[in-house]
């Protein structure tokens, strides 16, 4: 995943180590305070829901476009699953990008 996104300037002084720490760190503080699926130790649709509109509240139209692509593009690393598919619609939808655009990147 750093590789995806060390070129952002966000990221540009990070090494992969101080990267490493910080996904840790968001991972933690996520299950920390989310819905989670204690049988299978994931986030339910609604923990998933929350971080979107999180996201949000944060973001500019243009950043949220961005961050779904980068989603899309970290999904198709690895041939994305319908299950990934769905989540990334889902994450379109929370964020406000025209489902025409959604689907467009996600071709």
């Amino acid at each position: 995943m750093f590789e995806q996104v060390k070129g952002l300037d966000l990221f540009k002084n990070y090494t992969q180590s101080a990267f490493n720490q910080l996904l840790s760190k968001v991972n933690q503080q996520i299950y920390d305070t989310l819905s989670i699926d204690q049988g299978t130790m994931t986030l339910t649709p609604h923990g998933m829901n929350a971080i979107f509109m999180a996201v949000k509240e944060w973001l500019t139209p243009e950043l949220c476009e961005a961050a779904l692509r980068m989603a899309i593009k970290l999904a198709r690393a690895d041939e994305a699953s319908e299950g990934e598919k769905t989540l990334l619609l889902q994450m379109a939808q929370c964020l406000d990008i025209d489902s025409s655009i959604a689907q467009s990147i996600l071709r």
